[in-house]
C-alpha cells in the first residue's frame, strides 16, 4: 500500500452525521471481500457504500461532494461505479440514522 493512499483516507473529511468504517476482510479473492464488505452494509443498514481500491487516491472533500451529489440526485436513486484493478483493501462510508 502507498502511503499517499493511506494519507488520501485518513484526510477525507465527513459531513455533519456521517460516519466512516473501514473495513478490510483478509484471505479473501477481490471479489468475494466486496460481496462480504456489502454483507456487512445491509446487515448494518447503511445509507451508502463506498469501495475504495488501493489504486485511487480520493480528494479530501470526497464525501462532501458525494454528500451534494446524492441529494441533488436523490429522486433518481443514484449509482456511481467505476472498475478498476484489483485491491485487497475496501473502504465502507456511511451515513448514521437520525
Amino acid at each position: 500500500m502507498r502511503i499517499e493512499w493511506h494519507h488520501a483516507l485518513a484526510g477525507l473529511v465527513l459531513p455533519c452525521n456521517w460516519a466512516n468504517t473501514m473495513v478490510a476482510p483478509q484471505g479473501f479473492l477481490v471479489d468475494d471481500a466486496q460481496n462480504f464488505i456489502c454483507q456487512v452494509a445491509l446487515e448494518r443498514n447503511v445509507e451508502y457504500l463506498g469501495l475504495i481500491e488501493d489504486d485511487n487516491l480520493v480528494p479530501p472533500n470526497l464525501f462532501l461532494k458525494w454528500r451534494r451529489y446524492m441529494e441533488e440526485n436523490a429522486k433518481n436513486k443514484p449509482m456511481a461505479s467505476r472498475s478498476s484493478a484489483a485491491s485487497t483493501t475496501s473502504r465502507a462510508a456511511s451515513r448514521q440514522s437520525r
